[in-house]
């Protein structure tokens, strides 16, 4: 896959076809459901460049339980982490769908997000993650096929949050490089608007990994995703990544505005940092032609 080649990125990958099935399976597990809107992400890592994630949201509230009840089948959710979520899928605010693409295959998932009066697996989740692995043709012996990652809201004033970013405090060095661009991120929105206040800082933990990240929001503050550049730029030097195919992508990307951003390293020990930028259907269905789909 390269990521360097105009949207869909997926087009010339040896996945495309089941990427799209996971898409298709999206899209016809929402028919009928209350849309929250699509979402595209691109996540770099010393590995290179990946934006092959699309998401989609609908509200749970209007849905039929037994809808709700037979979504996990009908995704393919395997049979462990599908009794969690059939557990908590009924008291959640919304459900999220999304498809990931990565080099060996196509990873779907799942997310529940609660709201502050609804009953969350645990005490401050806002959001618990199910991601598995399908048609994966390769396999290192570290790879790390099924995971649930928890979501928690921490309340933090912007200056608290800028010093935490500044310090990063229990944040292994590895990671620093990747949590500068969230430090850049929310110093450039409040750059841009000094009174915007509609950040949350969550913080993620991986169950049955020592896996950390953060995810800062970033949704009406201004700033498009093009306007990390400057960052970005500095942290492909980091990493030794190729600038000019990186710039490409973001001159591709950057118009888009950006939702959220995470940071952190992943389950193998990589940094990485996920760009999340707002999407469309028309991004779905390019998608949904690469593969083979056509959208009905």
């Amino acid at each position: 896959m390269s990521p360097y080649m105009a949207w869909p990125w997926t087009a010339k990958s040896p996945h495309a076809r089941r990427y799209g099935s996971a898409l298709n399976c999206m899209l016809q597990e929402s028919q009928g459901l209350s849309s929250s809107g699509w979402e595209v992400s691109c996540r770099i890592s010393p590995s290179g460049a990946r934006a092959d994630r699309l998401l989609l949201g609908f509200a749970v509230q209007g849905a039929a339980r037994s809808r709700i009840a037979g979504l996990s089948s009908s995704i393919g959710m395997p049979g462990a982490m599908a009794q969690s979520f059939d557990a908590y899928a009924p008291e959640a605010r919304q459900i999220l769908l999304a498809a990931d693409m990565g080099p060996h295959g196509v990873e779907r998932r799942a997310y529940l997000e609660f709201s502050a009066h609804q009953r969350p697996p645990a005490q401050g989740i806002v959001m618990r993650g199910y991601k598995w692995r399908v048609g994966t043709d390769a396999r290192s012996a570290d790879d790390v096929s099924t995971r649930i990652s928890d979501y928690l809201r921490i309340k933090i004033q912007p200056s608290d949050l800028l010093s935490f970013l500044q310090t990063l405090p229990g944040v292994p060095e590895v990671a620093h490089p990747a949590y500068a661009v969230a430090d850049f991120a929310v110093r450039e929105a409040l750059a841009q608007r000094p009174d915007w206040n509609g950040f949350e800082y969550w913080a993620v933990t991986e169950q049955a990994s020592d896996r950390g990240s953060c995810c800062v929001r970033l949704h009406d503050s201004g700033l498009h995703m093009g306007d990390l550049w400057p960052v970005v730029a500095s942290l492909l030097g980091t990493w030794s990544l190729d600038r000019t195919a990186h710039e490409l992508l973001f001159s591709k990307m950057g118009h888009r505005p950006l939702g959220w951003i995470a940071a952190g390293v992943d389950a193998r020990g990589e940094p990485f940092v996920t760009f999340y930028c707002d999407a469309g259907r028309d991004d779905a269905r390019q998608a949904l032609a690469a593969g083979g789909f056509y959208e009905s």
